[in-house]
This record gives structure tokens, C-alpha cells and sequence, in this order.
């Protein structure tokens, strides 16, 4: 009797089994659910209304933007963005969608990835989650950072954010949104007017640039604690000298940035200039240059000829191109080294000469 229950249970759990895989398979072969792209029509409505100036950036909406229906494969939240200054207006598109039928949530930086993060990004919103009729859309704020770039920040920085995606739909531990799902930065960049599916949207400029970046966008806060506890120990230099210096050197690195975002070469700060993020937040001001690093693979032939247009004064190159090679310029009586690495096996290398005695180091 006991064998015969044993085997009772056996069959109706590979049963059950079977049932739960097929019902997986029907749901795996069941076609997406079209995009419905009313509730889209009446959120650019009413930013119109207010008026909100808003900006498409979902990339696979951006990445089909020459097809007849961009919008109709979307299995994501698709995502708009405006800037965190017109937050005024934000506030009122929450009211007003609201009004108009749209469930729509807050989403918080009260969590930061950096707990001492400036002040600017800490407990301030971040964005938007907005629905109708089972549509999601996710408004995403960017904040204007220094001079030259926007900063995004990420959903999981929310001290309720499990709950609030649950709320619409959406996976708690897994959030399918195209952006934010960690902190990230864009260089400001220009929109121009498209017509997408009967609908007037913002849209980059430039979508392969902001697609390209967005490739490479995860924003590292420095360590402001960090910071802090080095300037307690040591002191910070605030001479006339130094805040010179700091000026020379901010505008150097921004000149290199265009010149190498213009040349597609990826770059990333090295040696003493990297210490100084790390350690400092700040550039170390009696270093008295800047070092980048670049990959060896990535050297173009017009890379000193446009630094030279821009006006850097080559100094000396050391090293060939495949062993440590290494270029100086003096810009504005600074310094910038540009030191290039390579890749060996599971290791990344690069080489040094000193200038005076001609000794190579590895």
C-alpha cells in the first residue's frame, strides 16, 4: 500500500512538472505583447502643456529610429529624460498626469553609491516612474555636473525602490529599465526635432555619438570621505599657486578630452593625475603635469598633429609605438604625458624612460 501511495505521489509530480515546463514553453512561443503607444502620445501631450522639455533616450527605440515602427517591439519601460533644473515643472507634470489617469512615483538618490557624495545628489530626485494602461515610462532626471556632463543616478540608491517597481510591474531585484541601473555620465549634448510614429520627439543630435557613450557611461563617485580624511591629516594647498595651477590644469584636460573624443581614443586618467582623484578628489598641485593613459592599440597617426592644432607643443616621444611609448606636450607651460599600455596575456603594461638619463622602466 505504502509503494503503491509512493508511486500515486511519484506520477502526479512529474506531472505537475511537465505541466509547469509547458506552461513555460507557451509562454516562451506566445508572441510580445504589442506596444501601445497612446498612453507615450498623451505623457508628450502633456509635458507639452506645461511646458516640460523632454528628450527621448531609450536606445532600442533610438537604434531603430529609421524604421516604420520604432515603438513596437518596447518590452521595457521606455525612457525620456529632462533636466533635473526644470524640476519645478516636473513636479507639475506629476500632478497633471495624475489628473489625466497616469499612476506615477518619485524615485530618490537617498541612498548613494558614495554616502559622502556632494550635496547636489544627495536625498534629491533622480527620476520618474509613470504608467497607463500597462504602459511604463521612466523619466529620468539629469543633473548638470561641473561644466560639461550630466549626471544620472541609479534606481537601487532608492531607499524603496523594490517596492515602487513592483508597484508598476516591473522585476524588485532586477530592474528591466534602459537606463540608470547604476550611476552614471553623459557629455551635454543637443537634441533636435524627429518625427517618431506620428509623435514630435527630442531626440541627440547625435544618436551614434550618445549610443557610444552610453556604452561606457557607469559614473565612479571618488571617495569624498577619503578626501576628507586626507585634507585632516595633511592639510589642503590653497596658495595662489596651486589654485593657478588647478585652473592650467583643468583646462588642459578638457582641451585633451576634445582632441581625443574627436580621435575615438579612449583614454582614463594615470599615475599621479589618477592618485589625486583617488586619494583627493583633486589634482595634486605640486606634481605640476597631467598623465593619461591610452592603449597602445588605439594610437593614431593624427594624434599629434591635432594636439599641435589645438595648440600643444610636442616636447619629446619616447619609446615605438609597440614598446613603451610615451609622448609629452607643454600646453599653456603645463605638462601632459600620455602614457600608452599593452596588453600581454591577462596583464596590462606600460613602459617609462626618464628623460635625463634615457633608463627604461617596466
Amino acid at each position: 500500500m505504502i509503494v503503491k501511495r509512493q508511486a500515486i505521489k511519484l506520477i502526479f509530480g512529474a506531472g505537475a512538472l511537465m505541466l509547469v515546463g509547458q506552461l513555460l514553453m507557451l509562454r516562451l512561443l506566445r508572441p510580445p505583447v504589442p506596444f501601445r503607444l497612446e498612453p507615450v502620445s498623451q505623457f508628450v501631450n502633456v509635458t507639452a502643456a506645461i511646458p516640460l522639455p523632454i528628450i527621448l533616450l531609450d536606445r532600442a527605440v533610438l537604434t531603430q529610429l529609421s524604421d516604420m515602427c520604432p515603438f513596437c517591439n518596447l518590452q521595457h519601460p521606455v525612457a525620456f529624460a529632462s533636466l533635473y533644473k526644470h524640476i519645478h515643472e516636473v513636479q507639475s507634470l506629476q500632478s497633471v498626469l495624475d489628473a489625466s489617469g497616469f499612476k506615477s512615483t518619485i524615485l530618490l538618490n537617498t541612498l548613494p553609491v558614495e554616502p559622502a557624495a556632494p550635496k547636489v545628489v544627495r536625498d534629491v530626485p533622480t527620476g520618474f516612474l509613470i504608467a497607463k494602461d500597462g504602459v511604463v515610462i521612466h523619466l529620468v532626471l539629469l543633473h548638470e555636473r561641473a561644466d560639461s556632463y550630466w549626471w544620472f543616478g541609479a534606481v537601487q540608491s532608492d531607499f524603496g525602490i523594490k517596492q515602487k517597481l513592483l508597484d508598476f510591474g516591473l522585476p524588485g531585484h532586477a530592474p528591466t529599465l534602459d537606463i540608470m541601473i547604476d550611476e552614471g555620465a553623459v557629455d551635454r549634448f543637443k537634441g533636435v526635432l524627429v518625427e517618431v510614429q506620428g509623435l514630435n520627439l527630442m531626440v541627440p543630435s547625435s544618436i551614434n555619438l550618445y549610443l557610444e557613450q552610453r556604452s561606457s557611461d557607469h559614473f565612479i563617485e571618488c571617495s569624498h570621505s577619503r578626501a576628507a580624511a586626507f585634507f585632516d591629516e595633511f592639510g589642503d594647498d590653497d596658495s595662489s599657486e596651486a589654485l593657478k595651477f588647478k585652473h592650467k590644469a583643468w583646462k588642459l584636460l578638457t582641451t585633451a578630452k576634445q582632441v581625443l573624443d574627436q580621435l575615438n581614443i579612449p583614454f582614463w586618467l594615470s599615475s599621479g593625475t589618477c592618485l589625486g582623484y583617488y586619494r583627493q578628489c583633486d589634482l595634486i598641485t605640486y606634481s605640476k603635469d597631467v598623465d593619461l593613459g591610452i592603449m597602445a592599440s588605439d594610437y593614431s597617426t593624427n594624434l599629434i598633429p591635432e594636439f599641435q592644432k589645438r595648440g600643444f607643443k610636442l616636447k619629446h616621444v619616447f619609446g615605438r609605438i609597440n614598446d613603451s611609448f610615451e609622448i609629452s606636450f607643454v600646453y599653456d607651460d603645463l605638462k601632459l604625458d600620455l602614457f600608452f599600455f599593452y596588453r600581454e596575456g591577462n596583464s596590462i603594461w606600460n613602459g617609462g624612460t626618464q628623460a635625463k638619463s634615457g633608463l627604461k622602466f617596466k
